[in-house]
């Protein structure tokens, strides 16, 4: 397995299937067009920061969905996990956790 930020909308076509069942999960429909302008628009207006999880095969098996706020505390932005989904039969191998220490080790690094 491998965690790939995404820059622009590349690979948007790997990860909007994978968005498409976490919405279907969430009892929304299906709508493959609607979603990948969605999370096209999300990167290229730089308004969120998506990581994929790859299998040996390069196919998504999850994504972690983040956007960066304002915080009055910190006077500066912060980042909100938002979203994380992993394929069900790739559930307790690890996905999750490597996508949520992805996203903690960017916004440790990250001024954003």
């Amino acid at each position: 397995m491998k965690i790939i930020k995404l820059k622009s909308s590349d690979n948007i076509d790997k990860i909007v299937d994978i968005f498409d069942q976490y919405m279907m999960f969430y009892k929304l429909p299906s709508s493959i067009d609607k979603y990948k302008k969605f999370l096209s628009d999300r990167l290229i207006n730089n308004e969120a920061i998506i990581f994929m999880a790859v299998n040996e095969q390069e196919d998504a098996i999850g994504f972690a969905l983040n956007y960066p706020p304002y915080s009055s505390l910190s006077l500066g932005k912060i980042l909100v996990l938002n979203d994380l989904f992993v394929l069900h039969n790739e559930r307790k191998k690890g996905v999750a956790q490597a996508l949520i220490n992805a996203v903690f080790e960017f916004a440790k690094k990250k001024t954003l």
